[in-house]
């Protein structure tokens, strides 16, 4: 009862507010959704307060509320298909990680009544802490828990990160920077998409110092959200391989799968990833024989989605294909795995389409795949880190 009356006494400062500092409506809805957000009260319960529509009472603090409003206006409405946005964090809860590559988990619950578009991305993490987090989109998360250990290498004692197969949304490494998605294009989460939960994997690196320290992490994402629907759905696919790479040699870690859906794909932005002995990734669309490069990049650099500035398509019939050139000047052999120690080799590729997205999201090999086995005219420079031609 208390609570209520607290939260009738606010909505009636808020419309007092708005004839004392001739607040727009839509700052009053700003106002009303920042209470909705504090008092989990649904939008509809504002109505019975309509009487007290000739209130005036004043806010001392109404001033302020109006700049808090105009700055996140600022922020928040840069371009008009993001004039509706909202930040919604997704963060480790103070984790305590207590070994080097270490999993953590973390999982908060997207709309079930209707689906939201994330449009954009802005990492919270540092490079010696984490070496790499993941957003996984899931029907349910593989832990009730606040927060559970989910390592790709699982133990017995391990839970996995989505109670069935996860979906990737967004990826980051080495100090990468915020991704803001093209205008009209968006990742559509909750509602009937499937997609319940958003999931963020944290995989920690070399904490020692850090654990002396009774070190606690709070890594993670704020999330651009709008309940605008998108003209455009976006999706990333992953193409990976499998396997090892024998000391004092050169190896190439190859993938390729064709894809057979009728919906037509637009990459739009790509993302490298590797651990220590990766030195060049590249990936690329193979269609009629000829290969066009989709990018290429040196994985020691930040690992951020780079930007597609071509105009290409991905259709019917076409093939798909990656490649990690691997460099290991050790005397042992490595071999691909989920600690920092062992190897990895993904090429993210991230795209839009129209309509229902297909249903496909990886495209794994073994270290036995090769291009040569199956492609000709393999590009001559797909080895070859970009600014090194």
């Amino acid at each position: 009862m208390a609570k209520a009356s607290f939260f009738l006494f606010l909505i009636v400062s808020i419309i007092g507010l708005q004839q004392v500092i001739s607040l727009t409506q839509s700052q009053v809805n700003y106002l009303k959704q920042r209470l909705n957000d504090r008092f989990n009260l649904p939008v509809s319960d504002y109505s019975q307060f309509s009487e007290f529509s000739e209130t005036k009472n004043e806010i001392d603090s109404g001033a302020s509320i109006q700049n808090e409003y105009d700055e996140e206006r600022t922020i928040n409405e840069k371009s008009e298909e993001h004039s509706h946005t909202i930040d919604v964090d997704i963060r480790m809860p103070d984790v305590k990680p207590t070994y080097e590559n270490e999993y953590f988990c973390h999982a908060i619950e997207m709309p079930m009544e209707r689906s939201v578009f994330i449009v954009g991305y802005k990492p919270h993490a540092e490079m010696g802490t984490a070496h790499h987090m993941l957003l996984y989109g899931c029907s349910e998360p593989g832990s009730q828990n606040k927060s559970w250990n989910c390592g790709e290498m699982a133990t017995t004692n391990d839970e996995s990160v989505c109670g069935d197969g996860p979906r990737i949304l967004y990826a980051w490494a080495m100090d990468a920077p915020s991704l803001e998605l093209p205008k009209d294009v968006g990742f559509e989460v909750g509602g009937d998409t499937g997609i319940n939960y958003l999931v963020l994997q944290v995989h920690y690196g070399d904490i020692s110092e850090k654990i002396k320290e009774h070190f606690t992490d709070d890594s993670g994402i704020t999330l651009q959200i709008t309940d605008q629907p998108r003209k455009l759905s976006a999706a990333v696919y992953l193409l990976g391989s499998g396997g090892y790479i024998p000391g004092h040699s050169e190896v190439y870690m190859e993938s390729a799968c064709s894809y057979d859906h009728s919906q037509v794909l637009h990459p739009f932005a790509y993302r490298v990833h590797t651990h220590k002995l990766g030195r060049v990734v590249s990936g690329y669309r193979i269609r009629n024989q000829q290969w066009e490069e989709i990018g290429r990049r040196d994985p020691q650099k930040p690992e951020m989605f780079y930007p597609i500035t071509k105009n290409m398509t991905v259709e019917r019939g076409d093939i798909l294909a990656a490649r990690c050139t691997m460099v290991n000047d050790m005397d042992k052999t490595v071999y691909t795995g989920a600690t920092s120690d062992d190897e990895m080799c993904n090429f993210y590729m991230m795209y839009y389409t129209e309509g229902t997205l297909p249903n496909i999201d990886t495209c794994f090999r073994a270290n036995q795949f090769k291009w040569r086995h199956y492609f000709d005219n393999i590009p001559a420079d797909a080895s070859v880190v970009p600014d090194e031609k």
